[in-house]
């Protein structure tokens, strides 16, 4: 007896904690995410891979794909990988601006290090973000600094 009363209590604990889950993500899509071209939905907190970088009015193409981000579902904190060392930290989002807070990362030597070099100071510059056609552009102010697509497509 005392074992089926576990189990149900587990049931609803279960079912409230969903019910809850999937309110929250319908808020959430309907802030944070823009339609591309193939009418499927991009949501800011999602998995995004190095693209490119904007330095000066000039576009680079990083020497790996390897530079990602991660942005948790309650759009609060940030995980991803510089091109070789691990990173992580706080994120700050208003609309559509955006903040990153104190990046901790692992210190791996690498072969990469100058994309990795790149991320981090990119991160740190960064106030303000847009997605378009699958694409996480990051800028300070108006000016690009770096551009993430979405994995998924």
């Amino acid at each position: 007896m005392k074992f089926l009363k576990i189990q149900v209590a587990v049931v609803l604990i279960t079912a409230a904690f969903f019910s809850n889950a999937c309110k929250s993500k319908k808020e959430m899509k309907s802030t944070y995410t823009t339609t591309s071209n193939t009418n499927q939905t991009i949501k800011l907190n999602s998995f995004w891979v190095i693209a490119a970088f904007y330095e000066n009015g000039n576009v680079s193409y990083p020497q790996t794909k390897l530079a990602t981000i991660s942005i948790a579902n309650d759009l609060k904190s940030f995980t991803g990988e510089t091109g070789c060392n691990s990173m992580r930290g706080p994120l700050t989002i208003t609309g559509d601006s955006i903040k990153f807070g104190h990046i901790a990362h692992t210190r791996r030597s690498c072969e990469h290090s100058a994309t990795e070099q790149k991320v981090l100071q990119a991160l740190q510059q960064v106030n303000r973000y847009e997605i378009k056609s699958a694409e996480l552009t990051l800028f300070q102010n108006q000016t690009p600094i770096i551009q993430f697509e979405s994995y998924r497509n």
